[in-house]
């Protein structure tokens, strides 16, 4: 053989004679395909080839299927326990950095809640510090102000906090004064109120429900309001009371969808619906009264005014009613009683 053979190629495979570890595979295949198809050596490579690849065969497969395989397998295994060792290793060292990591970390958690603790605490000094200072005149000067103001129950709270923080203090004597005034007005404040619900509810009439346990009150000839509009309102124990308006038309078979209020020349749809109106042989509507809604307006025409008000129920038919003036002047007598057993629906110019 003249010169060096690079490669041998059968059937798209590729032998190296100068490169055991890439010929070998391909000669195998090699051998194995001709053994089964004896005729396919004969047909595709010639004699020549064929002692090439038996030589090839002879010094490079056995030796490297031999002792060359087990000294790979041997090699990997040492290369396994290796990166097993390594692996293992790099683990406990991370392990030992995380729990440092997690104990620092724990460290600056308990010292910023430390710090914390520590800001408030000097606040809290500041604050006592402060009140030693000028405790006394500032607590003095709150008491002057609520008393100027009319808040004369706390007036007398702030008096009796004064007096358990400073028990020597040089302005005792004065605080006193105002603590005696500040019973004064109160008493005779109790007393004109008293005096204003006695009057408020000399036209009312108290209906209670025993199983609300609420007191309902109402005006004493609303009996005769049958095409018109009234008013009522409900008191529950320590609770400020609630008002409610009716507006009411005698009209059979009318089945109303929607109620518009005429105020002068001002047309206010109510926001209602089939289902929110009693229906019979009165047609009525019975709402809860709130600040900034389209009934406290409606309300506020009544009391603060002389208008002249009209109501439109429609359904089947419409019927149109006017509020009278003797209903106004019901439903005037009625505010005034809410308002005297602590009613808070009031308007700006009250």
């Amino acid at each position: 053989m003249k010169g060096k053979l690079k490669s041998v190629s059968w059937r798209g495979f590729s032998f190296y004679a100068d490169d055991r570890n890439r010929t070998k595979d391909s000669i195998c295949f090699c051998l194995k395909f001709s053994l089964l198809n004896k005729e396919n050596i004969k047909k595709v490579i010639n004699v020549k080839h064929l002692s090439i690849v038996l030589f090839l065969l002879i010094i490079n497969i056995f030796p490297v299927y031999g002792k060359k395989s087990t000294e790979s397998v041997k090699s990997l295994n040492e290369k396994i326990k290796l990166y097993e060792k390594q692996i293992k290793e790099i683990s406990e060292k991370y392990k030992k950095i995380l729990n440092e990591y997690l104990k620092e970390n724990q460290k600056i958690i308990l010292l910023t809640q430390e710090n914390e603790r520590l800001k408030l605490e000097n606040l809290r000094l500041a604050l006592e510090i402060e009140d030693l200072k000028f405790g006394e005149e500032k607590l003095l000067n709150d008491i002057n102000f609520l008393f100027k103001e009319g808040k004369y129950y706390q007036t007398k709270e702030k008096i009796d906090v004064f007096i358990s923080k400073y028990k020597y203090s040089k302005y005792l004597d004065e605080l006193k004064i105002i603590y005696t005034k500040s019973e004064e007005i109160i008493a005779k404040l109790e007393e004109e109120k008293k005096e204003r619900m006695k009057q408020a509810l000399l036209n009312m009439e108290e209906d209670y429900d025993e199983f609300k346990k609420i007191s309902f009150y109402f005006h004493k000839e609303r009996t005769q309001v049958d095409n018109g509009m009234y008013l009522y309102f409900g008191l529950e124990k320590d609770s400020n009371p609630f008002l409610r308006m009716v507006m009411i038309v005698r009209a059979d078979y009318l089945y109303a969808k929607s109620i518009l209020v005429k105020i002068n020349e001002d047309v206010i749809e109510c926001p209602v619906s089939y289902n929110s109106i009693s229906h019979g042989d009165f047609e009525s509507l019975d709402v809860m009264i709130e600040q900034k809604s389209i009934y406290f307006d409606i309300l506020k025409n009544i009391i603060t005014a002389n208008n002249v008000i009209k109501i439109r129920f429609s359904g089947d038919y419409y019927k149109d009613i006017e509020v009278s003036e003797e209903d106004i002047t019901k439903m005037k007598e009625v505010y005034e009683a809410y308002l005297a057993l602590g009613g808070n629906l009031k308007f700006e110019n009250e």
